[in-house]
């Protein structure tokens, strides 16, 4: 019985090291996913094509065509 608690022990204190090791893999990693050109030391051209956010397009200021009640000028239609 003793040897089998010992046995666990064991397998338990090799799984605990094991774990912190891969969590600290992780963190490292996550650190490493998250950088990119603008937030690294690393230059623009070497960003990925499409990393950047879209920029979102401003609104027009005005709305298209003449002002209201203006009669258009249309060339004449051919004729057939």
């Amino acid at each position: 019985m003793a040897l089998q608690a010992q046995l666990v022990t064991a397998q338990l204190t090799a799984a605990t090291a094991e774990l912190t090791a891969a969590r600290a893999e992780i963190v490292e990693l996550r650190a490493k996913v998250g950088k990119n050109s603008q937030n690294s030391s690393k230059p623009p051209s070497t960003g990925l094509p499409g990393s950047r956010p879209p920029k979102g397009k401003r609104g027009k200021r005005r709305k298209r065509g003449g002002q209201p009640g203006h009669v258009g000028r249309f060339a004449d239609a051919p004729d057939p």
